[in-house]
């Protein structure tokens, strides 16, 4: 089965006017690295601070937690891969971060999920890392960031679809692929997509890639690139008085 997106040219105009109505901080911060290309770093500390940030992030991205925002964003960064390399017990180092961080409600989970994460990157002596590397002054194009973003989905655990897709916009990769969650369902709802789904839905990786399709042609036609849609998407939920806690260095 094939699904004929008809794109009108009041779709463009209402998409354009959607992301101009909504210029913040994010989007600036979304179009100065993910789009131009500054300031992007993919060493081992920048992927283990975005991996960690990821198992951290609710149902809901714009539910802020002021806590975990102020640990991602201690200089320096207490997680770092000297620290982690030869360390024996990744979760006990990881449960008392977050117990001593006030971040106890994510002991139950995130602690294992990262463990199992670090040791798939240690496996693979960290070839994630070079890989990320080549993609930061020369972007890759839509067919490769989908391949990239399902395979740190099958190596990372506790992440799935959106959470994949997260973690290489926050290192600045990503310009096509978005991570479709409540936030993007309900815009895509008010916007009029014809078709209805539910966050279940999306565990189907083809079903998944189906309604990206559709946004990315989208904002094709619009000349937005998604990665900035999903920054204005972040921007209309927000509070802004929360938005200096959201965006992590």
């Amino acid at each position: 089965m094939r699904i004929i997106w008809d794109i009108s040219e009041e779709d463009i105009n209402r998409l354009k006017a959607y992301v101009e109505k909504r210029r913040s901080l994010i989007i600036d911060n979304r179009t100065d690295r993910n789009i131009n290309r500054n300031n992007i770093v993919t060493d081992r500390d920048a992927v283990i601070k975005s991996l960690l940030a990821c198992l951290m992030t609710p149902a809901k991205r714009t539910d802020i937690d002021k806590r975990a925002a102020a640990l991602l964003n201690r200089e320096p960064f207490p997680l770092s891969h000297r620290l982690l390399e030869n360390e024996t017990n990744l979760k006990g180092i990881l449960t008392d971060l977050l117990r001593e961080n006030g971040l106890s409600g994510h002991i139950d989970s995130v602690p294992d999920w990262f463990t199992a994460s670090y040791i798939n990157l240690e496996n693979s002596e960290w070839e994630l890392v070079d890989e990320l590397d080549s993609w930061a002054g020369n972007p890759p194009g839509k067919s490769v960031e989908r391949e990239l973003a399902d395979r740190i989905d099958r190596m990372f655990k506790g992440f799935g679809s959106s959470r994949s897709r997260i973690f290489l916009l926050n290192l600045g990769i990503s310009r096509y692929e978005l991570p479709i969650d409540l936030l993007t369902i309900k815009w895509l709802r008010e916007f009029g997509f014809p078709v209805s789904f539910s966050l279940k839905a999306l565990q189907d990786i083809h079903f998944y890639h189906m309604v990206s399709d559709g946004i990315q042609l989208l904002c094709e036609k619009a000349g937005i690139f998604p990665a900035v849609l999903d920054a204005a998407i972040i921007s209309e939920n927000l509070d802004p008085a929360a938005m200096k806690y959201y965006i992590i260095n």
